[in-house]
């Protein structure tokens, strides 16, 4: 009886173990899990081919595509400052995707001061592009999105950046 005490001592070890790697399996996990332990759904895949025309080759080359509101006052604002923005100097086509009533257009291009090719949106698919913050601005290259801004982060700048890298 004298080994008792030694295989006690040697069984208290490995049990302490075996409860040290199933509570560092279990943090593992917990750190791999999402919040909820619920899946989160895959990002949907944008497409914008849905408002190509003859009139919109957005599968074609790089393209600028600026989906905003023709009543909303930041929409407005990124809008008039994409038409101070010499496209032509960087290859890009400009085009809007725009929503609101068809009446609304005219004065829309009158109060940014030019005018673009555009295409009127549904309100589906403006919600389905516009995002929490619009306008949406997206840069494609031969009709995949090659970069994407919600109306807060776009500036002259972010665009010019993302432009050079072709030149890289």
């Amino acid at each position: 009886m004298g080994n008792v005490p030694g295989k006690t001592s040697r069984v208290l070890v490995a049990v302490v173990a075996i409860l040290v790697i199933l509570l560092a399996l279990s943090r593992m996990v917990h750190t791999l899990s999402p919040p909820g332990g619920k899946v989160p759904e895959p990002t949907p895949v944008r497409d914008l081919s849905r408002f190509a025309s003859p009139e919109l080759p957005l599968d074609r080359g790089t393209a600028l595509v600026v989906v905003l509101a023709m009543d909303c006052s930041h929409c407005i604002e990124t809008a008039r400052l994409i038409g101070t923005f010499d496209a032509a100097a960087h290859g890009l086509q400009v085009y809007f995707v725009l929503f609101g009533p068809p009446a609304e257009v005219d004065p829309f291009f009158a109060t940014i001061g030019t005018r673009l090719p555009y295409c009127l949106a549904t309100a589906a698919d403006y919600a389905d592009f516009a995002g929490e913050d619009p306008p949406a601005i997206y840069l494609l290259k031969d009709g995949s999105i090659r970069a994407e801004w919600p109306g807060a982060r776009f500036n002259l700048v972010v665009l010019g950046d993302e432009l050079s890298r072709d030149a890289e």
